[in-house]
This record gives structure tokens, C-alpha cells and sequence, in this order.
């Protein structure tokens, strides 16, 4: 819920509670706001998207569907994250129990080739764009100190 900019463009997205689908739009700042852009040029979504986050276990495939995964690392392991859906599209991995690194390899990253999850709160959020997972943010959700590597 409320808009976020990423890369000259405000997204602004909402979740229906009762179908479980998402709507997310873009609009750039030459259309002007709130108008949106035709869908040709900046995309007005429409996507299920699962209600309950992934859980992952040790080594493994980190769902490209599902908004949230929650990872538990059972000693060195390695995970992985496929393309995304559509432009646009929010995923968020979180380290829940840590028994070792957890090193994420997506298909596809914009700016490097892994990312690295060191401590139990460490939290990613990508968003799938033309060149990309791009990581938005990367931070701590226990202990707000340390962050997950981007390398």
C-alpha cells in the first residue's frame, strides 16, 4: 500500500483481502499524476498472488510466485529464485533461522550474482524488472544492523 519510486516511476499497490489479488500501477512522472500511462508503456496489473509466505527449508528453489519466502538455513546451503512473472513484481526473502549462510542465486540479477543472507532478520526485497531481480532493499529485520550481501 502507498507509492514507492523506483527508477522515475511511483507503484503504488493494493491487495484484495477476500480474492486474494493484487493490483499494482505505475505511473511516470511525464503523464502526470494520478493519471496512469496506457498499458502499452507502464503496466496496470492484475495478478493472484498467493496469501502465505513460502517456507523453505535448507537448499532449494525460492517460489518467483509466491510474495514472501521465509528461509531456514540448515548449515551452508543454496538457494535459488527463477525469473519473475510480469514487470513489476515484489518478492521478499527472509532468513528465519540460521544454521549457516544461505546464498541466493536468481536466474537473472541486476547488479551482481548472488546474494548472501548471514544472519537470522536478514531480509531482501527485489522487484522484477526488463534487466532483472534488482534488489530494493536489503536490511535486517531482527537486529536492524546487519544486511544481507549483494555480490
Amino acid at each position: 500500500m502507498g507509492g514507492r519510486r523506483l527508477g522515475g516511476y511511483t507503484h503504488t499497490e493494493a491487495l484484495d483481502t477476500i480474492s486474494g489479488e493484487a493490483q499494482i500501477w505505475f505511473d511516470h512522472p511525464d503523464y502526470g499524476s494520478p493519471q496512469h500511462a496506457p498499458f502499452s508503456i507502464l503496466q496496470e496489473l492484475t495478478s493472484p498472488l498467493p496469501l502465505a509466505p513460502q517456507a523453505l527449508s535448507g537448499a532449494g528453489a525460492v517460489s518467483s510466485i509466491s510474495y514472501k519466502t521465509d528461509w531456514t538455513t540448515t548449515g551452508a546451503n543454496a538457494g535459488t529464485l527463477g525469473d519473475g512473472q510480469y514487470i513489476g513484481q515484489e518478492k521478499v526473502i527472509q532468513l528465519i533461522v540460521y544454521v549457516g549462510d544461505g546464498t541466493l542465486t536468481p536466474t537473472t540479477l541486476d547488479g551482481g550474482t548472488t546474494i548472501v543472507f548471514g544472519a537470522v532478520g536478514d531480509t531482501a526485497h527485489l522487484v522484477w524488472t526488463v534487466t532483472g531481480w534488482v534488489a530494493i532493499d536489503l536490511y535486517n529485520r531482527a537486529d536492524g544492523a546487519t544486511a544481507p550481501v549483494l555480490a
